[in-house]
């Protein structure tokens, strides 16, 4: 177990070409144990994916015996093929093996961000309805902060409900003062609801509005501007 923890522990902080040679050890010195051994070879394989050895990770996996899978072995087989799945932006082939995943946790963390996660891979997958019951399953778990105004602005783009609901429970969360470094994507998600509706005036204005708010000045004010830099271009062209 100690030789576990130190396994883990050089995993977590990124080292995982160390996490991989302890894996190795412990496989060497226990091999009696299989249920050990196989623990120790999943973690390999995400180290393996954490380094972007694909096809290593792959293979490796591949030659693991589903059979021998036994308790907790069975949810981490399930996570790690998700993860390498992922890593391939194969979305949709990761979305039954994150279900899986999500039977077997226990971890009340890991469980909310597994559905966090599963609710992202439907909403790709294009599957609104079944995405919006995902978000919502997991608002109702009380999440942290972050990952609760994620999923709500994620679900609110989903425009399962009236577009003049999603930008009335948008600007609800604008005015809440906690949400002051998240008013870029807030202001983004309130001009797709206006875009939605076709209505490009309202739209830029909050694509402008989400630009000029943006505190952090990264991925989200940028996806803002190219968003109305595309409007735009439309108009120009009709």
């Amino acid at each position: 177990e100690v030789w576990l923890l130190l396994a883990k522990a050089e995993f977590h902080k990124a080292d995982f070409l160390g996490s991989v040679g302890t894996f190795n050890y412990i496989i060497r010195h226990f091999a009696n144990d299989l249920e050990l051994q196989m623990t120790c070879r999943l973690w390999v394989v995400r180290a393996y994916a954490e380094m972007g050895w694909i096809y290593e990770a792959e293979e490796m996996l591949r030659k693991l015996n589903p059979d021998d899978l036994r308790g907790e072995n069975s949810g981490l087989f399930a996570s790690v093929k998700a993860d390498l799945l992922l890593k391939q932006k194969q979305y949709r082939e990761a979305l039954p093996f994150l279900e899986l995943a999500i039977k077997w946790e226990k971890d009340k963390k890991m469980l909310q961000r597994f559905t966090f996660l599963k609710a992202q891979l439907l909403q790709i997958n294009g599957d609104p309805r079944a995405a919006f019951a995902a978000y919502t399953s997991l608002l109702e778990t009380n999440p942290p902060y972050e990952m609760d105004l994620n999923a709500r602005i994620n679900r609110a783009g989903l425009f399962i409900q009236k577009t003049s609901d999603v930008r009335n429970q948008l600007m609800k969360m604008i005015k809440n003062n906690n949400n002051k470094d998240y008013l870029d994507q807030l202001y983004y998600t309130v001009g797709l609801s206006y875009l939605h509706d076709r209505d490009t005036l309202q739209a830029l204005t909050n694509f402008r509005m989400a630009a000029d708010e943006s505190t952090r000045n990264g991925v989200d004010k940028a996806t803002a501007l190219i968003r109305m830099a595309d409007v735009m271009c439309v108009q120009k062209h009709y």
